[in-house]
């Protein structure tokens, strides 16, 4: 079997779709409402708290999770 190599920025675009679907793709829009709202009090994100896992919020998760975006 051949070995599959890939870049660094290939690398950290599939590390962060996996950290947003591992995170955000199964909840619903009251637990990500409570994300947003822990992320704004706990880091001061200043995040609109609407439910929706948008690119703000996900920035905010990878950025408390120190994952480097």
């Amino acid at each position: 079997m051949k070995k599959i190599q890939v870049t660094e920025e290939q690398y950290t675009k599939i590390k962060d779709h996996m950290v947003e679907s591992a995170i955000l793709a199964e909840q619903s829009r009251s637990e990500v409402r409570d994300i947003q709202s822990r992320l704004n009090s706990c880091f001061g994100a200043g995040l609109d708290v609407d439910g929706i896992s948008g690119p703000l919020t996900r920035s905010a998760i990878k950025r408390y999770l120190g994952i480097s975006i």
